[in-house]
């Protein structure tokens, strides 16, 4: 009896090691991304609509044709409002290897 509760203990063992290892050359294939960053103002994103239109969506649509994505607002106001023009824009994309 003992040496079958033995031998049931070694096979789930040795089925849970095969289920939880990982593939080998997955990781080497497959790196983490890498990212760069960068924050503006409301008047920067702005700016960033010329050529594209005039309007705050536009600055931040032409951003998005570059590759920026808004991951973060910061309400930085100076005299107690939450004005859009008081608040940092942060972005990110993908550096490409």
């Amino acid at each position: 009896m003992k040496t079958a509760l033995l031998f049931l203990l070694i096979s789930l063992s040795s089925i849970t090691c095969s289920i939880a290892a990982p593939n080998d050359g997955v990781e080497a294939s497959n790196p983490r991304p890498k990212w760069e960053y960068k924050y503006l103002g409301y008047l920067r994103i702005l700016a960033a609509a010329k050529g594209h239109g005039d309007t705050f969506e536009d600055g931040l649509n032409a951003l998005g044709a570059e590759g920026w994505e808004l991951v973060a607002i910061e309400s930085r106001a100076k005299d107690g409002t939450t004005t859009g023009q008081s608040s940092v824009y942060y972005f990110k994309r993908r550096v490409e290897p």
